[in-house]
């Protein structure tokens, strides 16, 4: 046998080994993807949309008076901060010192008329005592005294009422 021939797998392996311990391989490079461009103008505007609608804020607050009435003064502005119990607006009071004046003349006719009554049960339940009246009468003139003193009570409320608006 030939001397080289016994020695080739030996040659081989150095060989093997010889390019194993040589530089590492460069890294590949980055795949390019190709990205499709496209340029956009503005145009004179040839679609228009139109859409009804109302444009309302994010945050509101509604608000409301205790009465109703025209409002004669409002003391804040659109987004300005307010405490509880500010004064925000004014209501023209005029209504309300017209019912006021009403509610008061209606409570002066009641006393009147619960006076006129009283004074009438009191000439009626002397004459019964005497003889000189009927029981139904009398009972007339006791409801008629009862009903004028629950009448000045229902005025007296109703001024209450209206002062009250007033105020307000």
């Amino acid at each position: 046998m030939n001397k080289t021939r016994r020695y080739y797998p030996v040659w081989a392996a150095l060989a093997g080994i010889l390019m194993a311990c040589g530089d590492d391989a460069p890294p590949p490079e980055p795949v390019i993807r190709p990205v499709k461009t496209q340029k956009i103008y503005a145009s004179g505007g040839e679609r228009v949309r139109t859409f009804s609608g109302t444009a309302r804020a994010a945050l509101e607050s509604k608000l409301s008076f205790k009465v109703q009435g025209t409002i004669e003064k409002i003391y804040v502005a659109v987004g300005d901060k307010v405490e509880a119990g500010a004064l925000l607006a004014q209501l023209d009071p005029q209504d309300f010192k017209l019912q006021v004046e009403s509610a008061r003349a209606q409570q002066v006719s009641t006393e009147a008329q619960a006076l006129n009554a009283e004074a009438n049960y009191k000439r009626v339940q002397d004459l019964w005592q005497n003889d000189n009246a009927a029981a139904s009468a009398l009972d007339a003139a006791r409801a008629t005294a009862v009903s004028a003193r629950a009448t000045v009570t229902s005025a007296k409320k109703n001024l209450e009422l209206a002062q009250s608006k007033l105020s307000y």
